[in-house]
């Protein structure tokens, strides 16, 4: 009797499993599918342009290069030059990797939601985890960011498995993963701290606090490789300095709720639609994020039922308030410093905890009909933000692939092609050039002379290729008939006087600019007779 008992207990246990297992994976789906649709449609950038130019190398030159620049980014660029070599170099398919990372993360979304409140926040979690603008942001961006994202997700479930069965596997298992986020970005360093913090929270054991250190010991011995280089390779990361008003700008809103923005929108055609759903957005998560919080504060429970394991808001909201605020506060506080490090994007491996965090405000609603309302003035918020993010220019407004197809329709091969400079020094080779439009679209410009290439970037270890100044190549000028020129619409007028001296010297006429999106400019210059 005892023995049928027990395996009926055996058998049900065994079906809510298997529901679990299926809610993960179609949740994971339906996340993929809302960060997939139209990332085909958005221009690849000038940071987008870097991965494909690192990634776009045998991998001991890939190796190389990280020994001397971007180390911060060497899994990354690692993990995209295998991609890319199945899938393909589009823009899809270039993306596609960081789709296959916020499926993987939302697949451990409702898992730590399972795990800390029950089936019903990892439902709720996960779902609004897919929604939110910075993960939808992250997964069509062919950066690191989704992939530091999922491995923080996949971290925080296996520490909370770990804390709870206390069997070295599973703290082998969580110092491997929170490794491989530090090494994927750096600051995902603090949200292992925060871990720790939590551990606190919930007034773990002796026994587990010891455990955990042990584990983010060893995360740091794993990553170290990567964490010595970032830091000897320091001058790579981005000074991005700003005032107090516009970091808690970036917090509220831009942070979680916004992503990248579209930002060659002209302010004379009014404000944009998705600025002010952003806000709405805002204000709309962060009132669940207070719902959940009170409500755990005053020992507040989620859904009931079966299979529901610990279902108190309170655990979930122990874990995710130390992974939203101590990251936060930490870069945030770098703009004390004499070189700030904060940028919202750096902070996309949190997102997970404001999911969790918002997750926890609707189980605290008491009513379906709330929930529902919540949900739909949610997904209405984030609608048209989750649209900003792929239209033509949404990378920051970039019309690489614009100004590529105008070359290819308009070029006749052999014409010549100058990528005007970003920063001059004069006497010395140049790397920053408006030359990531050809990395980017390749087969639209591979027809023309780039009269200004002197060195290859494989060569240099660099993640551009190198040029001389124009006025170098006088000689080489004097051979061209048609010469386009390649540069930014905020070119200053000093240097572009300065290369239209050089050019018109050469005996190239013209200049007319013949496309202006909101990123290039390209001008026509021939030889008159």
């Amino acid at each position: 009797m005892a023995t049928a008992s027990a395996n009926r207990v055996a058998g049900r246990a065994s079906r809510l499993e298997g529901i679990d297992h299926v809610l993960a994976a179609v949740l994971a789906i339906v996340a993929g599918l809302v960060s997939a649709l139209f990332s085909w449609v958005p221009s690849f950038w000038t940071d987008e342009a870097a991965s494909i130019a690192s990634a776009d190398r045998p991998l001991a030159e890939i190796g190389a290069l990280i020994g001397s620049i971007d180390a911060v980014h060497a899994v990354y660029y690692v993990a995209l030059h295998v991609w890319s070599l199945v899938v393909g170099d589009d823009e899809f398919g270039i993306r596609a990797l960081s789709v296959a990372a916020v499926v993987l993360a939302t697949a451990g979304m409702y898992w730590l939601g399972r795990l800390t409140g029950g089936r019903a926040l990892g439902v709720a979690g996960a779902l609004v985890f897919a929604l939110l603008p910075r993960v939808t942001w992250a997964g069509i961006e062919a950066r690191p960011f989704a992939l530091a994202l999922a491995a923080a997700v996949w971290a925080t479930v296996l520490l909370v498995v770990a804390a709870r069965r206390r069997r070295a596997g599973w703290w082998i298992a969580y110092a491997v993963v929170a490794g491989l986020a530090v090494a994927t970005n750096i600051y995902a360093a603090l949200l292992v701290v925060a871990h720790g913090l939590t551990l606190l929270l919930l007034r773990s054991g002796r026994g587990v606090l010891l455990r955990w250190l042990g584990a983010a010991v060893a995360a740091a011995v794993l990553s170290s490789p990567v964490l010595v280089l970032a830091l000897s390779e320091s001058g790579q990361i981005a000074d991005n300095r700003i005032g107090a008003g516009e970091w808690l700008r970036n917090v509220v809103v831009n942070q979680w709720f916004l992503g990248g923005t579209p930002t060659g929108v002209l302010p004379e055609h009014g404000t944009p639609v998705w600025q002010v759903a952003a806000l709405a957005a805002a204000g709309i998560g962060w009132l669940l994020v207070l719902v959940g919080v009170v409500g755990a504060l005053r020992g507040r429970h989620g859904a009931t039922g079966p299979g529901v394991s610990r279902p108190s808001v309170s655990t979930s909201v122990a874990w995710g308030v130390p992974a939203v605020v101590l990251p936060t506060a930490a870069l945030g506080a770098s703009l004390l410093l004499a070189d700030p490090i904060y940028n919202p994007r750096y902070l996309t491996f949190t997102s997970f905890a404001v999911a969790v965090l918002i997750g926890a405000g609707l189980l605290v609603l008491r009513r379906n009909a709330l929930r529902v309302v919540a949900v739909l003035l949610l997904v209405v918020a984030v609608a048209p933000v989750w649209w900003s993010q792929r239209t033509p220019d949404a990378k920051s407004g970039s019309d690489y692939r614009a100004a590529a197809e105008y070359l290819r329709d308009h070029a006749q091969p052999g014409d010549g092609i100058y990528y005007s400079a970003l920063t001059t020094e004069p006497g010395r080779l140049v790397g920053a050039t408006t030359r990531r439009v050809a990395v980017a679209y390749p087969q639209d410009l591979s027809r023309l002379t780039d009269v200004t290439w002197a060195e290859d970037a494989t060569s240099a270890d660099t993640i551009d290729d190198l040029s001389r100044p124009l006025a170098q190549v006088s000689n080489r000028l004097r051979t061209e008939d048609r010469l386009w020129v390649v540069r930014r619409v905020d070119t200053p007028q000093a240097q572009r006087s300065a290369d239209d001296a050089v050019l018109r010297a050469a005996g190239l006429t013209g200049g007319r600019t013949v496309y202006s999106g909101s990123f290039e400019q390209i001008a026509e210059y021939t030889r008159a007779g």
